[in-house]
Protein backbone atom coordinates (compact mmCIF):
# COMPACT_ATOMS: atom_id res chain seq x y z
CA UNK A 1 0.00 0.00 0.00
CA UNK A 2 1.45 3.36 -1.06
CA UNK A 3 1.10 6.56 0.93
CA UNK A 4 -1.36 7.95 -1.64
CA UNK A 5 -3.71 5.03 -0.91
CA UNK A 6 -4.34 6.33 2.62
CA UNK A 7 -6.39 9.34 3.67
CA UNK A 8 -6.62 10.54 7.26
CA UNK A 9 -9.98 12.19 7.94
CA UNK A 10 -10.46 14.51 10.92
CA UNK A 11 -13.94 15.92 11.57
CA UNK A 12 -13.60 19.17 13.50
CA UNK A 13 -16.07 21.52 15.15
CA UNK A 14 -14.57 24.55 16.91
CA UNK A 15 -11.24 22.81 17.48
CA UNK A 16 -8.94 25.81 16.95
CA UNK A 17 -7.23 25.24 20.31
CA UNK A 18 -6.75 21.48 19.93
CA UNK A 19 -6.25 20.63 16.27
CA UNK A 20 -2.55 21.50 16.12
CA UNK A 21 -1.78 18.72 18.62
CA UNK A 22 -2.98 16.18 16.07
CA UNK A 23 -1.87 17.80 12.81
CA UNK A 24 1.68 18.53 14.01
CA UNK A 25 2.60 14.86 14.56
CA UNK A 26 0.75 13.78 11.40
CA UNK A 27 3.09 15.98 9.35
CA UNK A 28 5.79 13.41 10.10
CA UNK A 29 4.02 10.95 7.78
CA UNK A 30 3.65 12.93 4.53
CA UNK A 31 0.20 11.36 4.12
CA UNK A 32 -2.81 13.38 2.92
CA UNK A 33 -4.91 14.67 5.80
CA UNK A 34 -8.45 15.95 5.32
CA UNK A 35 -9.90 18.23 7.98
CA UNK A 36 -13.65 18.68 7.62
CA UNK A 37 -14.62 21.90 9.35
CA UNK A 38 -18.17 21.11 10.43
CA UNK A 39 -19.64 24.59 10.72
CA UNK A 40 -17.06 26.00 13.14
CA UNK A 41 -17.29 29.60 14.32
CA UNK A 42 -13.59 29.80 15.28
CA UNK A 43 -10.34 29.49 13.29
CA UNK A 44 -10.44 25.71 12.89
CA UNK A 45 -10.04 25.95 9.10
CA UNK A 46 -7.15 28.39 9.40
CA UNK A 47 -5.27 26.07 11.78
CA UNK A 48 -5.87 23.11 9.47
CA UNK A 49 -4.63 24.99 6.40
CA UNK A 50 -1.64 26.34 8.32
CA UNK A 51 -0.56 22.75 9.04
CA UNK A 52 -0.88 21.71 5.40
CA UNK A 53 -4.14 19.77 5.63
CA UNK A 54 -6.75 19.60 2.91
CA UNK A 55 -9.69 21.61 4.23
CA UNK A 56 -13.36 21.14 3.46
CA UNK A 57 -15.83 23.53 5.08
CA UNK A 58 -19.39 22.52 5.86
CA UNK A 59 -21.30 25.83 6.26
CA UNK A 60 -23.57 24.54 9.04
CA UNK A 61 -22.85 21.97 11.71
CA UNK A 62 -24.16 18.70 10.24
CA UNK A 63 -22.63 16.20 12.65
CA UNK A 64 -19.72 13.79 12.59
CA UNK A 65 -21.26 11.28 10.19
CA UNK A 66 -21.75 13.89 7.47
CA UNK A 67 -18.21 15.16 8.03
CA UNK A 68 -16.72 11.67 7.70
CA UNK A 69 -18.68 11.12 4.48
CA UNK A 70 -16.59 13.82 2.81
CA UNK A 71 -13.62 11.45 2.83
CA UNK A 72 -15.43 9.22 0.34
CA UNK A 73 -14.86 11.85 -2.34
CA UNK A 74 -11.16 10.97 -2.53
CA UNK A 75 -9.63 8.16 -4.66
CA UNK A 76 -8.00 6.17 -1.84
CA UNK A 77 -8.31 2.58 -0.65
CA UNK A 78 -8.02 3.06 3.12
CA UNK A 79 -9.41 5.73 5.45
CA UNK A 80 -8.17 6.52 8.94
CA UNK A 81 -10.58 8.40 11.21
CA UNK A 82 -9.09 10.55 13.96
CA UNK A 83 -10.66 12.94 16.45
CA UNK A 84 -9.44 16.52 16.47
CA UNK A 85 -9.01 16.80 20.24
CA UNK A 86 -6.34 14.19 21.02
CA UNK A 87 -3.79 14.87 23.75
CA UNK A 88 -0.32 13.34 23.94
CA UNK A 89 -0.36 12.29 20.27
CA UNK A 90 3.21 12.20 18.90
CA UNK A 91 5.13 11.42 15.71
CA UNK A 92 5.75 7.94 17.11
CA UNK A 93 2.01 7.41 17.47
CA UNK A 94 1.51 8.69 13.92
CA UNK A 95 4.14 6.29 12.51
CA UNK A 96 2.59 3.40 14.45
CA UNK A 97 -0.81 4.35 13.06
CA UNK A 98 0.53 4.23 9.50
CA UNK A 99 2.17 0.84 10.15
CA UNK A 100 -1.14 -0.55 11.42
CA UNK A 101 -2.95 0.93 8.41
CA UNK A 102 -0.65 -1.01 6.08
CA UNK A 103 -0.96 -4.28 8.01
CA UNK A 104 -4.56 -4.34 9.28
CA UNK A 105 -7.79 -4.10 7.34
CA UNK A 106 -10.27 -2.90 9.98
CA UNK A 107 -9.45 -1.66 13.47
CA UNK A 108 -10.72 0.44 16.34
CA UNK A 109 -8.05 2.34 18.26
CA UNK A 110 -8.45 2.72 22.01
CA UNK A 111 -6.74 5.47 23.98
CA UNK A 112 -4.94 4.51 27.17
CA UNK A 113 -2.80 6.27 29.72
CA UNK A 114 -3.13 9.80 28.40
CA UNK A 115 -5.94 10.80 30.73
CA UNK A 116 -7.79 8.76 33.30
CA UNK A 117 -11.20 9.89 32.02
CA UNK A 118 -10.41 8.79 28.45
CA UNK A 119 -8.87 5.49 29.53
CA UNK A 120 -11.94 4.59 31.59
CA UNK A 121 -14.35 5.70 28.85
CA UNK A 122 -12.65 3.43 26.31
CA UNK A 123 -12.49 0.53 28.76
CA UNK A 124 -16.20 0.83 29.51
CA UNK A 125 -17.42 1.58 25.96
CA UNK A 126 -14.76 0.60 23.39
CA UNK A 127 -17.39 0.67 20.62
CA UNK A 128 -17.57 4.46 20.99
CA UNK A 129 -13.90 4.96 20.09
CA UNK A 130 -13.60 7.61 17.40
CA UNK A 131 -10.25 6.43 16.04
CA UNK A 132 -10.72 3.89 13.23
CA UNK A 133 -8.95 2.20 10.33
CA UNK A 134 -11.31 1.04 7.58
CA UNK A 135 -11.27 0.41 3.82
CA UNK A 136 -13.00 3.17 1.90
CA UNK A 137 -15.19 0.64 0.06
CA UNK A 138 -16.50 -0.75 3.36
CA UNK A 139 -17.16 2.72 4.76
CA UNK A 140 -19.00 3.62 1.57
CA UNK A 141 -21.14 0.49 1.86
CA UNK A 142 -21.93 1.42 5.46
CA UNK A 143 -23.16 4.90 4.54
CA UNK A 144 -25.21 3.51 1.64
CA UNK A 145 -27.00 1.09 3.96
CA UNK A 146 -27.31 3.08 7.21
CA UNK A 147 -28.86 6.45 8.01
CA UNK A 148 -27.03 7.90 10.99
CA UNK A 149 -27.38 11.26 12.68
CA UNK A 150 -25.54 13.27 15.31
CA UNK A 151 -23.39 11.09 17.54
CA UNK A 152 -24.62 7.75 16.17
CA UNK A 153 -21.68 7.06 13.84
CA UNK A 154 -19.50 4.79 15.98
CA UNK A 155 -22.26 2.61 17.41
CA UNK A 156 -23.93 2.25 14.00
CA UNK A 157 -20.61 1.36 12.39
CA UNK A 158 -20.00 -1.30 15.05
CA UNK A 159 -23.41 -2.86 14.36
CA UNK A 160 -22.77 -2.80 10.61
CA UNK A 161 -19.41 -4.54 10.96
CA UNK A 162 -20.94 -7.21 13.19
CA UNK A 163 -23.74 -7.78 10.70
CA UNK A 164 -21.17 -8.18 7.91
CA UNK A 165 -19.05 -10.49 10.10
CA UNK A 166 -16.05 -8.23 9.56
CA UNK A 167 -13.26 -8.94 12.06
CA UNK A 168 -12.25 -5.78 13.92
CA UNK A 169 -8.79 -5.60 15.45
CA UNK A 170 -8.61 -3.69 18.73
CA UNK A 171 -5.41 -1.66 19.06
CA UNK A 172 -4.20 0.71 21.76
CA UNK A 173 -2.54 4.12 21.47
CA UNK A 174 -0.59 4.30 24.73
CA UNK A 175 -0.23 7.70 26.37
CA UNK A 176 -2.96 9.37 24.29
CA UNK A 177 -6.06 11.00 25.75
CA UNK A 178 -8.78 13.45 24.73
CA UNK A 179 -10.06 16.84 25.78
CA UNK A 180 -13.45 16.50 27.47
CA UNK A 181 -16.49 18.26 26.04
CA UNK A 182 -16.91 20.17 29.30
CA UNK A 183 -13.39 21.58 28.94
CA UNK A 184 -13.94 22.69 25.36
CA UNK A 185 -17.42 24.14 25.65
CA UNK A 186 -17.77 25.00 29.31
CA UNK A 187 -19.52 23.00 32.00
CA UNK A 188 -23.13 23.54 30.93
CA UNK A 189 -22.69 23.40 27.13
CA UNK A 190 -20.30 20.47 27.48
CA UNK A 191 -22.74 18.56 29.67
CA UNK A 192 -25.55 19.22 27.18
CA UNK A 193 -23.36 18.00 24.31
CA UNK A 194 -22.57 14.83 26.26
CA UNK A 195 -26.26 14.37 27.03
CA UNK A 196 -27.08 14.73 23.33
CA UNK A 197 -24.45 12.11 22.50
CA UNK A 198 -26.04 9.53 24.77
CA UNK A 199 -29.54 10.51 23.64
CA UNK A 200 -28.54 9.99 19.99
CA UNK A 201 -27.05 6.59 20.79
CA UNK A 202 -30.13 5.45 22.74
CA UNK A 203 -32.37 6.72 19.93
CA UNK A 204 -30.42 4.69 17.39
CA UNK A 205 -30.53 1.54 19.53
CA UNK A 206 -34.29 1.88 20.09
CA UNK A 207 -34.86 2.40 16.37
CA UNK A 208 -32.77 -0.64 15.43
CA UNK A 209 -34.41 -2.86 18.06
CA UNK A 210 -32.88 -5.97 19.71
Amino acid sequence: MSLSDVLIVIPAFNEERNLHRVLGPLSCLHVPVLVVDDGSSDRTSWVAAHHGAIVMIVPENAGKAEAVKQGLRFPVSKIVLLDADLLGFTCEHARLLLKWTREIDVARLLLKGGRLSTTWAHLISPALAGQRIIPKALLEEFFNSEKVEGFQLEVALEDFLKMKNVPVKELVLEGVGQVMKEEKRGLVKGFLARLKMYTDIISYKVKKGP
